[in-house]
C-alpha cells in the first residue's frame, strides 16, 4: 500500500493557543523526539517505503530549533516537505526558509472576518496575517495554502474566505473536518457542524470549487464531501477516495506514537521499538481500514463506501470503535 503522507507532530509547542486545537498544544508543550532520532526512526524509514511528503506539523513546527536541519535532511533522501503552521513566525525564518526547502506550505485562517478568526485563534492573528505574512510569502516565492477548520462559529464565512484566499495570493483553499478531540473537547463555541448543517457546507464548499476552478484549488479532507460530487466511480471493491487514515496516510505522535491520523488517538506502535514499514505494510488495523467491508453500522453497509468510508476520527469519538458509523453522515437509512 503506497504511503502519500506521513505526518510527524514533531512539538506540541505553541505560540498560539487555540479554542479548537485537537492536539492539547501551547507555550509549553513539549518537544518529540530529537533530530537524531527523526533521522533514523522516521525519515530514513520513509524514504526507505518511498513516500512522498512527510509534514511538520505540532503545535507550531516554526517552534523547534531544528527545523531547518529537518527539512534539509528530509530533502536529501527524495522526500517532499510539508509545513501546516499557523503562520504568525514565519517571517522570522526568512533568512533560512526558501521555496525550494518547503514544497508545501499551509497556513490556517479560519475567516475573512477579524473578530471571528481572532476568537478562534488569537488575538491579533488575521490582521498578522493578512497584514504581514500573507505579503511576505508572496514577496518570497512561496505557494501557500490557507485551511479552514469549519465549525458553528465559522460556517458562515466560507464563500468570502474564498474571495480573501484569491486576493492574498494563495494557491489552494482545503477545509479540515473538525474534531472535538484535545483542546477543542467540551469548547461550546467551536462545536461540530449539525449533522444537516453538513451536506449544506459541504454542497458550497463543492460552488465554490466550480466557481474558481483554474484560479484557486478547493480541496475537503472531511470524507463526506465525496457522496456530494458526481466525477468519482462507484463500484469496485477498492478504496477509491474518503477517508485516508491508514491507507494512504499515516501520523506519528509526540513519543513517536503510530497512528493512523494525527487527530486519532489510537496508536499501533511505536517508532523507538517498531519498524515503521513493518507497521505500514502489516497491521491488523491497517488491514481493517483497508477493507471498507470491515465498517460496521450504516458505513458498513453504504453503497458509497469505497469513495468515502466516513470519518474514523468521528466514529472512534463518538462511540470506541474505530470501525464504526460516521456520526455526521446525513444519509437516510433507505440508503443502506
Amino acid at each position: 500500500m503506497e504511503l502519500i503522507n506521513a505526518a510527524w507532530t514533531c512539538t506540541l509547542a505553541c505560540n498560539l493557543s487555540c479554542s479548537h486545537c485537537y492536539a492539547k498544544a501551547g507555550p509549553l508543550g513539549m518537544e518529540g523526539l530529537d533530530g537524531e532520532l527523526a533521522r533514523l526512526r522516521i525519515i530514513d524509514p520513509l524514504a526507505r517505503m518511498h513516500a512522498r511528503y512527510i509534514s511538520f506539523t505540532g503545535g507550531e513546527p516554526m517552534m523547534r530549533g531544528d527545523l531547518q536541519v529537518l527539512l534539509e535532511y528530509s530533502k536529501s533522501v527524495g522526500l517532499k516537505t510539508s509545513i501546516v503552521t499557523n503562520g504568525v513566525l514565519l517571517p522570522q525564518s526568512s533568512s533560512w526558509l526558501t521555496p525550494g526547502l518547503v514544497d508545501s506550505l499551509q497556513v490556517s485562517l479560519e475567516s475573512h472576518r477579524p473578530e471571528i478568526n481572532d476568537r478562534m485563534r488569537g488575538p491579533g492573528v488575521y490582521q498578522e496575517l493578512v497584514g504581514r505574512v500573507f505579503p511576505w510569502l508572496r514577496s518570497r516565492g512561496f505557494s501557500f495554502s490557507i485551511a479552514m477548520t469549519p465549525t458553528r462559529l465559522n460556517e458562515g464565512d466560507l464563500e468570502r474566505l474564498a474571495d480573501l484566499a484569491v486576493c492574498v495570493g494563495a494557491r489552494s483553499l482545503s477545509i479540515r473536518r473538525f474534531l472535538a478531540a484535545g483542546t477543542a473537547r467540551g469548547q461550546s463555541d467551536n462545536s461540530s457542524l449539525r449533522r444537516g448543517s453538513r451536506r449544506d457546507f459541504l454542497t458550497r464548499v463543492l460552488s465554490v470549487r466550480k466557481k474558481y476552478a483554474g484560479r484557486l484549488n478547493v480541496g475537503c479532507s472531511d470524507p463526506l464531501f465525496n457522496l456530494l460530487t458526481e466525477d468519482l466511480p462507484r463500484e469496485g471493491d477498492a478504496v477509491l477516495g474518503g477517508c485516508t487514515a491508514g491507507i494512504a496516510s499515516c501520523a506519528i505522535g509526540i513519543a513517536g506514537e503510530i497512528k493512523i491520523c494525527t487527530r486519532v488517538d489510537f496508536p499501533i506502535g511505536n517508532v523507538l521499538r517498531d519498524d515503521l514499514e513493518l507497521v505500514w505494510e502489516g497491521h491488523s488495523v491497517l488491514a481493517l481500514l483497508r477493507d471498507r467491508n470491515a465498517l460496521h453500522g450504516r458505513c458498513g453497509k453504504c453503497s458509497s463506501r469505497w469513495i468515502c468510508g466516513g470519518c474514523r476520527g468521528a466514529a472512534l469519538l463518538a462511540t470506541g470503535d474505530l470501525l464504526s458509523s460516521d456520526p455526521a453522515c446525513w444519509e437516510s437509512p433507505a440508503r443502506y
